[in-house]
């Protein structure tokens, strides 16, 4: 069983969806539904490479930043 990664630091460069499902809590499915979406629509930016779906750590812990950000202002609003 490999073990989950909770830690920023921890991931790697380029990960995959299941690294990204892992880290923030989340299924794998809701992340490939996040990755259909466009950056504009608050989705996951991503690519494909040989078919296989990958998101670089510095996109996925930005998207990260801007859904706490849009929680807080909905929240304080």
């Amino acid at each position: 069983m490999r073990e989950k990664i909770i830690n920023a630091a921890d991931l790697p460069d380029v990960c995959t969806p299941q690294i990204a499902a892992d880290f923030l809590g989340i299924s794998r499915s809701r992340i490939y539904e996040y990755c259909q979406l466009s950056p504009e629509a608050n989705g996951i930016p991503s690519y494909t490479i040989g078919g296989s779906r990958k998101i670089d750590k510095q996109d996925l812990l930005q998207w990260k930043e801007a859904q706490k950000k849009a929680a807080q202002t909905k929240f304080l609003s």
